[in-house]
């Protein structure tokens, strides 16, 4: 649509057929495979499976469309399709937004304030090696005592059927098993933190190369870019204030305001309007780049936990949460655009309060990165207790 490669009739009727294939995605397909693997039983038939995940579906489709009814839409059914998606996508947008826009300073500045060695990840690969074999230890006497706990009940007689003979191997038993649950929980910590310690290790690495000169500046540039989008959030939340322009194109223009007229397009200089869309659309991007791939890496580890065909139904669900996600970022990214930009995506998906999305990201944007805050300095001030020189950190305690 910027570039004007093909006709303005050929560039509304790709955009319009993309975002009807994605709505009926999102509401018809994906949901309905959901539901027919939902009541992919044995034990009913084909006919049965058919009428269920029809049924299941009718259900959905009836409270995706009028949990929320407003007696004054005169919308289409593909207008209300993309408000009601963007009702929950916008949300889960933000949510992930705010994450990136405390994790991504913090994941470039971290560098400086958490100094990792190879010795003290070794050091903590060895603490895990030894964790390992003290759970397998416990396991072997949780069946020692598991044994010796039916031995009891089998040999106690009378005083067994009311469960006094093996009051003393059953309370082993249970001790042993919060002990491993106990030691499972640290594992989990251990391996996550091992995990967070050599990407650090890394980045400290590669901030000293070519490629360290050259991506950590921008690393601060976007550092920057999420901090002003958080104050101006904020002060967006505050003071009720309607979106106008871009953060980007924002402070493109006050930084040009100190320059001008030396840089303005008229004495030959940069286009401000050009530049600033371009610079927009590269952070905007970066930034979903990096709240998306956060919420994969989580829901893949997630995925990976589960069974077949539970994986099969979060595969599913993180298509929906994808494909939810875009469609919100075409209703958010409207207001990155200039105006003479602004009509293909008006056109395609109707007259929608946009405003009210901008509203309602800003409000669910300062909740989440508060959380998403909290929560870093929860995992700083955690690492902070593991040693970098040797211990036993949690074992005692287990």
């Amino acid at each position: 649509e910027i570039l004007g490669i093909f006709a303005p009739a050929v560039r509304w009727s790709n955009f319009y057929w993309c975002m009807t294939g994605l709505v009926g995605l999102l509401v018809i397909i994906i949901p309905y495979i959901q539901f027919a693997l939902v009541m992919n039983r044995p034990s009913f038939s084909f006919r049965g499976k058919f009428l269920g995940a029809t049924l299941l579906w009718l259900a959905f489709l009836g409270a995706f469309l009028y949990s929320f009814p407003d007696p004054e839409w005169e919308g289409t059914f593909f207008e209300l399709c993309v408000s009601r998606i963007g009702g929950f996508g916008v949300p889960l947008m933000a949510m992930l937004s705010g994450y990136g826009a405390v994790s991504t300073p913090y994941k470039y500045l971290s560098i400086y304030f958490s100094r990792v060695t190879s010795k003290s990840i070794s050091e903590l690969r060895e603490q895990i090696e030894h964790l390992l074999t003290t759970i397998e230890k416990r396991r072997e006497m949780l069946r020692s005592a598991l044994h010796s706990s039916l031995s009891e009940k089998q040999s106690s007689g009378f005083s067994s059927y009311f469960g006094f003979g093996s009051a003393t191997a059953s309370q082993r038993a249970e001790v042993l098993e919060l002990q491993i649950t106990d030691m499972q929980n640290l594992l989990a910590e251990m391996e996550e933190e091992i995990v967070e310690r050599t990407e650090i290790l890394e980045r400290q690495n590669d901030s000293k190369t070519w490629k360290g000169h050259i991506f950590t500046p921008l690393g601060y540039a976007l550092s920057v870019f999420c901090a002003y989008k958080i104050i101006t959030a904020s002060l967006n939340v505050i003071l009720h204030r309607k979106r106008t322009i871009d953060p980007v194109t924002r402070v493109i223009s006050i930084l040009l305001t100190f320059f001008s007229p030396a840089f303005s397009k008229e004495s030959g200089g940069i286009d401000v309007e050009m530049w600033s869309q371009t610079i927009s659309f590269v952070f905007v991007g970066i930034l979903m780049t990096v709240s998306v791939r956060g919420f994969l890496l989580k829901a893949s580890f997630l995925v990976r936990k589960l069974s077949s065909e539970a994986s099969s139904n979060m595969s599913l669900f993180l298509g929906q949460v994808l494909g939810s996600y875009f469609i919100s970022s075409i209703l958010l990214m409207r207001m990155n655009l200039p105006p003479q930009y602004r009509t293909i995506i008006t056109s395609v998906v109707g007259d929608i309060d946009f405003d009210y999305f901008h509203r309602r990201f800003d409000l669910i944007f300062i909740p989440s990165v508060i959380v998403s805050g909290i929560y870093l300095y929860y995992t700083y001030k955690q690492r902070q207790l593991w040693p970098v020189q040797g211990g036993d950190r949690g074992f005692s305690g287990v």
